[in-house]
């Protein structure tokens, strides 16, 4: 959190031509009669300015206070705010297979959510592209240390998810599901206090579930209200656990979101990136596209920089995100060229995006990896030309 200092302006007492405060200059008193006690300063004169100096320095004083104190005491609701739009190029590793830099590249871009103080509150409304929610709204009830847990569990998954997704584009085998992570756990649901943000389930009522499809099975089968048996990972011990089933419009929900975990041990590609204090799912997109111009001939983004936000899954859809009014402001400020965003945002997120940009950046709706290549083919890149360890990828398929 960014420092913030009020500065309060400085009162300065008047002084005289003798460089003293209220001295009385000397009056002529040698002439008889003379009623005029000469040019000085009568000190009943000065009570008043002095009474309004004094007046002045101690509000001054119980405003510093009062700010000192509103600084400390947190009030329950976060801002949404200009976040930053980050080269990905530079913080990838790859071992395994040729690279090819670019001249464009591709840009996650980041959210900064601010939970306020009282202080926080009055001033940070001031600041550009700023959306204030209640604190529950956004967190649950997490605790600052259980979100950015979950949120680092969620960019672990989301750079997994972006290899898969990018070597499996690009023709190489992909990798053996071993389990079902846990990115998430909702407040109130029937895995609330059980389940935790980075365990891996690998069992269900006696049977191995290896894929997040083999779990949603196992909870299918059962009713709301049925407890159901797991076996999870959790910090490298095995760990039983029983919970009844929730029920969300009649059908039976553990309450978790999930993904699947995979072997990346027989990979001839080994992708990796350094990414420090950022967390979350949102990046998934840009790390894949990043992926795919990396390990390819040529320019996918037609030579352009391309500020980038969305989710990705397996199956190649790219998933919603938040923030994604502060995303585009940031995306303008980086100067970036265009921007890809999720098209599965609701109508609400998609018209402040667009408003947001205006006419200084096109913001560019996709709802899969295939529709964003396309997006990029479109203005310049060479997404229809790819050629891939088996030879050319071919051109994309109509979305």
């Amino acid at each position: 959190m960014a420092d913030k200092k009020i500065t309060m302006p400085e009162t300065l007492s008047s002084e005289d031509a003798y460089g003293e405060p209220g001295r009385q200059l000397p009056g002529d008193h040698s002439s008889a009669g003379n009623e005029n006690p000469g040019p000085g300063n009568d000190l009943d004169d000065d009570k008043p300015r002095r009474l309004w100096l004094s007046i002045g320095l101690g509000l001054a004083a119980i405003l510093a206070i009062a700010a000192g104190i509103a600084s400390l005491v947190s009030v329950p609701y976060t801002a949404f705010e200009l976040g930053t739009v980050n080269p990905i190029e530079d913080i990838v590793e790859i071992e395994g297979a040729e690279t090819f830099p670019n001249e464009g590249e591709v840009f996650f871009t980041t959210v900064r959510l601010n939970r306020l103080s009282a202080l926080e509150w009055v001033f940070v409304r001031f600041g550009p592209a700023v959306d204030i929610f209640e604190t529950e709204a956004v967190f649950g009830d997490q605790t600052q240390e259980e979100s950015r847990q979950c949120n680092a569990q969620m960019m672990v998954s989301s750079q997994s998810t972006a290899n898969i997704v990018a070597l499996t584009y690009l023709g190489y085998d992909v990798f053996d599901p071993t389990g079902v992570t846990v990115d998430g756990v909702s407040d109130g649901s029937a895995a609330d206090n059980i389940i935790e943000c980075g365990d891996v389930i690998i069992e269900a009522d006696g049977a191995e579930v290896l894929t997040t499809n083999a779990l949603r099975e196992a909870v299918l089968a059962r009713s709301p209200g049925d407890a159901i048996e797991l076996v999870v990972e959790r910090n490298g011990e095995i760990t039983e656990v029983s919970l009844p089933l929730g029920d969300v419009n009649g059908e039976p929900r553990i309450g978790v979101s999930i993904g699947t975990r995979l072997s990346e041990n027989d990979l001839p590609v080994d992708l990796s990136l350094n990414v420090d204090g950022v967390g979350g799912p949102s990046a998934g997109l840009a790390f894949t596209l990043s992926y795919i111009d990396l390990l390819t001939e040529g320019e996918l983004t037609g030579g352009n920089d391309i500020a980038v936000t969305g989710t990705m899954q397996l199956n190649g859809a790219v998933g919603r995100i938040g923030g994604v009014r502060q995303k585009v402001a940031a995306a303008i400020r980086s100067g970036a060229d265009y921007m890809l965003i999720p098209s599965s945002l609701s109508q609400g997120e998609l018209d402040k995006a667009f408003l947001e940009a205006g006419e200084d950046i096109e913001v560019i709706p996709v709802g899969s990896i295939q529709e964003a290549i396309e997006a990029l083919a479109d203005r310049g890149g060479n997404g229809r030309e790819l050629v891939g360890p088996n030879g050319p990828i071919g051109p994309a398929s109509e979305s």
